[in-house]
């Protein structure tokens, strides 16, 4: 699914489903009646994510986030082993959900946080 896509409705995407934003200009919104939940070993990469207030992403299983420049005003879901990786960023004014052992902030060092709860903006470097 090449960006730009505005989500207002429920998308699941499952089974190594790839999201690739293909410049740092293009991207996804989730609207605020939007779902978007990315399961098993589905990917969003690049660009940017928006998450507007009363928009959810959840990211499950092994799903990953990598590279995005990711804003959350709504709900960022992080459950099993999802992570928000490589050299993106995340600045929320929303919240944020760790539950199940998810929640792998990785640095562009390598380094990984964990995170239970998060209301802060934050640079994945």
């Amino acid at each position: 699914m090449p960006g730009p896509s505005d989500i207002t409705g429920a998308l699941t995407t499952q089974n190594g489903a790839a999201i690739t934003n293909t410049t740092a200009g293009s991207g996804v919104t989730v609207e605020g009646t939007g779902t978007l939940t990315l399961q098993l070993t589905s990917s969003i990469s690049g660009g940017k994510v928006t998450v507007n207030s009363g928009g959810k992403l959840n990211l499950q299983d092994t799903s990953t986030a990598s590279g995005v420049a990711m804003s959350n005003a709504g709900t960022l879901n992080l459950s099993g082993a999802s992570a928000l990786n490589g050299s993106g960023s995340l600045t929320n004014t929303g919240q944020v959900n760790v539950t199940s052992g998810g929640g792998h902030f990785q640095r562009r060092d390598g380094v990984q946080h964990r995170a239970t709860r998060a209301r802060s903006t934050s640079q994945l470097r």
